[in-house]
């Protein structure tokens, strides 16, 4: 059971049912006890159906929606209420991740009518997730990348029994026809989360508008479909929530060089000026503000196929571009993630780290490469059949630019990251030794047929499944081209990883033996962590043995300091 909604009136709840007998139940040993011990984890596709109870446990009471059966793999994104108890709207992807499909489904007979349907050829955007149906009843938001960028739309709703037609047998008429749907937003950039004033006239909404390394806040009225940005100030402006009344947003503010503090902003109603936001915490230590951080430039480059891709270029100090320098490329995990911002991320170590490497006489390139979030629907899905075909080329081509711009020796050029950014450094490792002198590779995944089984969504939305795609899964994995590493390649992992096993390395490190390539490679592995480091000695460990390594097979010139 997963995914409950209790009704606005706290009599019934509404859950997800999965049937997870087809799952498989991956082990993850841990060797750090006086006995080994080999927990457990399951994973792979369910399948699901929405029940409703009242919460008085009246279980001959309990309704089961009868949505129409799923068109291949499936899952429910997501399960809301009206506001007046009478109906749920049901989020639902299926056909193996192409199809999205909206249903409004009655809280006391089942019955399910279908509000929206879309389909992508390559898979649904994990970013469309918002649905929220209206404080009055009358309208369904959703987000949708159907016109390319994520925006938002809204879809009528008749909530006094029902809209016009109801499921019949095993399909769902479409309620509404396409003029229905009305699109609120639009333009080249995104919509990352939205939510309802409690008014029902506007929404709430943040997105790259102004800028893709920033997020602001807007309202717009539903109406006349005009928006107006909040006074939020330059930066990320992120994780935002509304009070119950929907006046008061709290969010997160940050800027590359500044870690999140909170703040609060009014929404005011009828106003003659926009409120100022209130900060509410100060938690960055003044140590921290004393150091003179690497800023790094927000650069654009051309691609090999005309695309423009965005990074963040870091350069040591008093910079001499008549001289040469060694490089390094940093490679952001998930794939579908976004580093180059203005902002305070996941990936502040890595950031610090950054700043240590210009210290000692390195240039530094993070890219956005293709497959990241924040530059709509092509962007996103152009790794689609082959992983480390596009988003490969792009760091590629991200080094062909500094070399010919930022006097980088092309000799002299290593490449670094985890999970999805280790994937990359073992792939330019191997397949492009004339351009990559070493690379260091944390928690990669080395077969993506591995990760199939451990994360099954995410890898078939990119490479489908592997028995039917198998040829996709062979040229997205770095352990296909291992007889090609002839450059030196650091491994490190978490030895009870369980999103990318374990299992990943200790494959690519048997085969590696097999093929002879000892000189070519080194490992460290960690007992105790998982894919993200909870230890700081182990995140220290792992740094101080890249940084070494840089230093010795790149080259370094000693601090400039």
């Amino acid at each position: 059971m997963s995914g409950a909604q209790a009704s606005n009136d706290g009599s019934r709840v509404a859950y997800i049912v999965s049937d997870t007998s087809k799952q498989r139940a991956l082990v993850v040993p841990d060797y750090t006890g006086e006995f080994v011990t080999a927990p457990t984890v399951r994973r792979g596709w369910s399948e699901q159906r929405i029940q409703i109870s009242e919460t008085s446990g009246t279980p001959e009471r309990t309704v089961i929606l009868k949505l129409p059966a799923p068109d291949g793999v499936s899952y429910i994104r997501s399960i809301n209420w009206t506001p007046n108890d009478t109906s749920l709207v049901v989020d639902r992807i299926d056909r193996d991740t192409k199809r999205r499909q909206i249903f409004l489904a009655s809280a006391t007979a089942g019955a399910a009518t279908l509000l929206d349907q879309e389909t992508d050829p390559k898979w649904v955007a994990q970013l469309s997730r918002i649905v929220e149906v209206s404080p009055k009843g009358d309208q369904l938001l959703f987000a949708s990348e159907r016109d390319g960028y994520n925006h938002l739309y809204l879809v009528p709703l008749k909530l006094d029994g029902g809209n016009t037609r109801t499921k019949t047998g095993d399909t769902a008429a479409p309620v509404n026809t396409p003029s229905a749907v009305r699109r609120l937003t639009r333009g080249p950039w995104e919509v990352s989360w939205a939510r309802w004033h409690a008014d029902g006239e506007r929404i709430i909404y943040s997105s790259t508008e102004d800028s893709t390394a920033e997020r602001h806040l807007y309202t717009i009225n539903v109406r006349d479909g005009k928006a107006t940005r909040l006074q939020t100030a330059r930066g990320m402006n992120t994780d935002p929530q509304l009070s119950k009344d929907t006046e008061t947003i709290l969010y997160e503010h940050s800027e590359w060089n500044t870690p999140n503090d909170l703040y609060a902003l009014r929404v005011c109603t009828g106003c003659g000026t926009i409120p100022e936001p209130v900060r509410l915490t100060d938690t960055v230590p003044a140590r921290f503000r004393q150091i003179a951080w690497a800023r790094p430039q927000f650069i654009e480059y051309k691609a090999k196929d005309g695309q423009r891709v965005r990074a963040r270029l870091y350069l040591p100090p008093r910079f001499d571009k008549s001289k040469k320098h060694p490089a390094v490329l940093f490679v952001h995990g998930a794939g579908y993630l976004q580093n180059v911002i203005n902002g305070w991320n996941n990936y502040y170590r890595e950031q610090m780290f950054n700043h240590i490497l210009t210290e000692r006489g390195y240039v530094v390139l993070d890219v956005d490469y293709r497959g990241s979030a924040g530059y709509g629907r092509d962007w996103r899905t152009d790794v689609y059949d082959f992983l480390g075909g596009l988003d490969f080329q792009d760091h590629l081509d991200g080094i062909d630019h500094i070399v010919k711009n930022y006097g980088v020796d092309p000799a002299h050029v290593g490449m670094y990251g985890g999970s999805y950014g280790g994937f990359m450094a073992e792939m330019a490792a191997m397949r492009a030794p004339e351009r990559i002198a070493c690379a260091a590779a944390l928690r990669p995944v080395a077969a993506w047929k591995n990760y199939y089984a451990s994360s099954p969504i995410y890898t078939t939305e990119r490479l489908g499944f592997p028995e039917k795609n198998r040829e996709a899964y062979r040229r997205s994995s770095p352990i296909t081209y291992a007889d090609q590493l002839r450059r030196p390649l650091l491994i490190l992992h978490g030895m009870v990883d369980d999103n990318v096993h374990f299992q990943d390395s200790v494959q690519l490190v048997q085969k590696l033996i097999e093929l002879g390539k000892t000189d070519y490679f080194d490992v460290m592995f960690y007992p105790k962590e998982n894919h993200a480091f909870t230890r700081p000695e182990s995140w220290t460990d792992e740094y101080e043995r890249i940084l070494r390594f840089f230093d010795q097979h790149l080259k370094t010139v000693t601090s400039a300091r």
